[in-house]
């Protein structure tokens, strides 16, 4: 082998060894055990770092359309050796010395000789880092620059060998970041998914069918789930388990509607019983599929109870059939005219009466008005246009003709209705058949006529009223609220279902003439008569919570909106009561409370309560002349626990000193999570040598502690008194000094301040 080829082979042979280096770090960065994209790239720095033989690095994020560089991390050495009075995280393009070279270039940047001098160069902080050479590269994402990444100080001169490993690694690394950040916001939509789902009145569900035409939940809401009277995990595990909780009698139009939509690849929609114990509800099933490309189908769906609808279809059923046989029975017929659509509906009676034999019952204009006697057409239409115009009754009398060319006197009677704005929008009258009276006996009929009207006027007020009556019971019956009704002097007389069971009663009677006062505890009754005195006077408007008092003796937090109720003189008469339970929301608020000043993994105080709590105590302190103490403690070498055990050791690290420190502090001692490794405790009533033996009490308990799975750990504890006229800041600093001081020392001691 010649000298050319050896070189070629040589150069073959490092470059199979760069890729192979380059890989198997790229395999490292992939397998630590980042907890966030932070951490992820501080290691991928650290491995660039360590390929190229470099001292120092950086990684910075960048924005082209703001044109703007935001760092991610300098490597610990850099930290370590930089003495620049303030660092700063973002920095403008145009501001950017070198070092921005690979954006404006769009290319990596290479200066083996940095002390010479480069007319690119804007010079450096003082306390800068020094550097001797020099490389930067941009990252690319789909032709934008996304990130760039820089590396100083290397042993030798930086070569291609080096941009192409940094390059391909770093491409991979970026890759892989933009991955995490798209899994960390799917979590996050997850989650707000799952708090939607929870709130809502409806069951969800996901149901997959394989192209095998098996089927199973993929999810399922706890709703869903209790509409079924199931648990989760039974619906998971056991798709027959819905078609189980179905009533019997309808098992099978549930298979058949499934079976249609599936084989159709259309809508699901299916009504029917369910069957929880003895209690049986109205259910509707409703879900849309999704075709999947290995020939299996998503239903995502939703499940909903309509047992009150059912009840108020069947009530409307009840209430028409009765309106029917009355109709039929007077030979009145119906009509209904939309006047901005100018479409007229016309009942079975109307149909007879105009002698139209087809059943539609939406009639054209052109159709009833060829019925009309031509001699009273004008005469009808104008009266119509009167009725409107005037805003009065419609009470007309008309002749039409039949096909077999008869005659027949029609009576109509109608009224019409107006929007907001005052313009007409519909007319619903009546017609009957007067032909035979007038033929017979004129006088007759004029009486019967008026007697008719006045029949027809009371069946449209009965009815107005039935309707009225039905449309206020259904709004209070679907009401999600309770409504109670009490006089003026409190005394309840009339409550709703949904308010009574909220106070734990089974009927309305056992509420009825009794003072509302007496639901309502007694710490929050002269709430309550402040309230409805305000009311009355007109000076308060609007809803109050209340702490409530069951049957049983239970309380609950209630919302109520109170309206004075009065007469036709603004006199008034009584009081109405909207009442929500607003426990649940009462405890959710309870607990993000809790959330904002626990930390979440060791639940103790996290360091914004502490420093509320260090304010609280030092102003006590100063106006009482009481010693106040501060302990800082932090754990010796816990970043050997991470990098050896995980993460999740590390955390039981933590929750066990949490343990042992509550359990050493005294009563009136606060406790509290600093940050990372760091705890701090606040001594009350106590002076630098108390503090002293409080900590050195704690820190023998520590050392003497068996961790689980690590063994032996230690801490280093930093006391230090609250000085007079001392602000909190200086007391904090001197305790850190300290914990330095311990720490420096040798650690697994107690220093004080200086």
């Amino acid at each position: 082998m010649n000298t050319k080829e050896t070189q070629s082979a040589t150069t073959v042979i490092g470059e199979d060894k760069d890729s192979e280096e380059r890989l198997r770090r790229l395999v490292d960065i992939l397998k630590h055990p980042s907890e966030s994209i932070q951490e992820f790239l501080d290691y991928a720095l650290t491995q660039a770092i360590e390929l190229t033989g470099s001292q120092i690095g950086y990684i910075y994020h960048y924005h082209e359309d703001r044109e703007e560089f935001i760092l991610n991390t300098w490597s610990e050495e850099v930290m370590e050796a930089c003495h620049v009075e303030k660092l700063e995280t973002v920095y403008q393009l145009d501001k950017t010395g070198i070092w921005g070279e690979a954006v404006r270039q769009r290319r990596p940047i290479v200066i083996n000789n940095y002390q010479q001098k480069n007319p690119l160069k804007r010079g450096y902080p003082k306390g800068h880092v020094p550097l001797y050479n020099f490389l930067t590269i941009p990252v690319f994402k789909n032709q934008e620059i996304v990130g760039v990444v820089g590396l100083a100080n290397k042993a030798t001169d930086y070569v291609e060998r080096d941009i192409l490993n940094i390059t391909l690694l770093m491409e991979s690394v970026w890759t892989v970041t933009e991955t995490k950040k798209a899994e960390q916001a799917l979590a996050q939509s997850n989650a707000r998914y799952d708090k939607l789902v929870q709130r809502i009145p409806v069951g969800i569900y996901t149901m997959r069918r394989k192209s095998t035409g098996e089927t199973r939940f993929e999810y399922c809401s706890e709703k869903f789930c209790q509409m079924l009277g199931l648990t989760v995990a039974e619906v998971l595990a056991d798709t027959e388990a819905v078609d189980r909780a179905i009533f019997p009698d309808d098992r099978k139009s549930l298979r058949a509607a499934k079976k249609g939509a599936a084989s159709r690849g259309q809508s699901f929609r299916w009504e029917g019983r369910s069957q929880i114990g003895g209690a049986i509800r109205w259910i509707r099933f409703e879900s849309e599929p999704t075709p999947l490309k290995n020939g299996d189908c998503l239903w995502n769906g939703v499940l909903l109870n309509i047992s009150e609808q059912k009840q108020a279809e069947e009530e409307l059923k009840r209430t028409s059939t009765r309106l029917t046989l009355a109709t039929r029975a007077g030979r009145v017929g119906i009509w209904d005219w939309d006047i901005l659509s100018n479409q007229m509906l016309f009942d079975d009676l109307m149909l007879e009466l105009y002698d139209l034999p087809e059943k539609n019952y939406w009639v054209p204009e052109q159709i009833w008005k060829q019925v009309i006697h031509p001699d009273d057409l004008e005469q009808l239409i104008a009266a119509l246009e009167q009725a409107i115009r005037e805003k009065q009754e419609y009470n007309f009398e008309f002749r039409v003709v039949w096909q077999d060319g008869s005659i027949h006197t029609i009576r109509a009677l109608a009224t019409v209705q107006y929007d907001e704005g005052g313009n007409a929008v519909r007319m619903i009258g009546t017609n009957w058949d007067i032909s035979e009276e007038k033929e017979a006996h004129a006088r007759i009929i004029e009486t019967n006529r008026r007697l008719q009207d006045e029949i027809i006027e009371r069946r449209y007020i009965e009815e107005a009223l039935r309707a009225s009556e039905e449309k206020f019971k259904a709004i209070i019956e679907t009401s999600p609220d309770g409504i109670a009704i009490s006089s003026m002097d409190g005394v309840v007389e009339f409550a709703t279902e949904k308010s009574y069971s909220m106070w734990g009663l089974d009927s309305m009677a056992e509420c009825v003439g009794k003072n509302i006062l007496e639901f309502i505890h007694e710490s929050h009754q002269q709430k309550a008569i402040y309230y409805i005195t305000e009311m009355i006077k007109g000076n308060l408007t609007g809803a109050a919570e209340y702490l409530m008092v069951r049957k049983d003796g239970s309380h609950f937090y209630c919302e109520v909106n109170a309206n004075i109720l009065r007469d036709n003189n603004n006199n008034p008469i009584g009081v109405l009561y909207m009442e929500r339970d607003v426990t649940e929301r009462k405890r959710l608020e309870e607990e993000l409370k809790e959330l904002a000043i626990k930390d979440q993994l060791t639940g103790l105080y996290n360091r914004r309560k502490i420093d509320e709590v260090l304010k609280q105590q030092k102003s006590a302190a100063d106006d009482m002349v009481r010693d106040l103490s501060v302990i800082m403690v932090d754990i010796d070498f816990f970043k050997k626990v991470n990098d050896q055990f995980g993460h999740q050791v590390g955390d039981q690290v933590l929750t066990e000193i949490t343990e042992i420190l509550a359990k050493g502090i005294r009563r009136n001692d606060v406790l509290g999570r600093w940050g990372g490794e760091e705890f701090i405790i606040i001594s009350t009533d106590t002076d630098l040598s108390g503090a002293m033996v409080l900590a050195e009490k704690l820190r023998v308990m520590i050392e003497s502690h068996v961790f689980r799975q690590v063994g032996k750990k230690t801490c280093s504890f930093g006391v230090s008194q609250l000085r007079k006229n001392e602000t909190i800041d200086a007391l904090l600093i001197r305790s850190d000094q300290a914990l330095y001081r311990a720490k420096s020392q040798g650690r697994n001691r107690v220093a004080a301040e200086s």
